[in-house]
């Protein structure tokens, strides 16, 4: 499907409620009447994430319906349109459980990486802060990988 992101480089520790809302904003205010033309509930890519030194690359983006090319800062791009592996997250915003599972996953299971992750935002809470998000790993198809090995979940 047809998406527009912005794409930024920034520490792990910026990444809250008001970096989405603010690019949200922007890719609405952007596609303007076509904003209606929504597909899919807005999402992130993690394009690149450092623990070591607390620096991300990540996409918020929007999947719309839209003839609009994108600018120098809203980029146009497609989603990912093959395998993927999913987790759903309840709860305050933090995912790590879930990354760390499903790449442990990939790991025992042999299934291969084919892009970068991305995490769906399902449900808000009070503030608008997600507490329901779907995360998505792009694989290999994972039924060429054999019989499935459950990752250990820790909490």
């Amino acid at each position: 499907q047809p998406y527009y992101g912005i794409t930024s480089e920034l520490g792990t520790d910026e990444i809250d409620s008001a970096f989405f809302a603010n690019n949200y904003g922007e890719i609405m205010a952007y596609l303007g009447d076509d904003a209606q033309n929504m597909t899919m509930t807005p999402f992130a890519i993690s394009h690149k994430w450092d623990e070591e030194n607390k620096k991300a690359i990540v996409e918020p983006g929007i999947a719309a319906t839209s003839k609009k090319p994108g600018n120098d800062r809203i980029k146009k791009g497609m989603t990912h349109g093959g395998s993927a592996l999913k987790a759903t997250h309840t709860g305050d915003y933090n995912t790590m459980a879930e990354h760390e599972a499903m790449y442990a996953y990939t790991q025992k299971n042999g299934v291969e990486m084919i892009g970068d992750p991305w995490e769906v935002f399902t449900g808000t809470g009070e503030n608008g802060t997600p507490v329901t998000v779907d995360v998505y790993y792009p694989v290999t198809d994972p039924a060429d990988a054999g019989e499935p090995i459950e990752p250990e979940m820790t909490e």
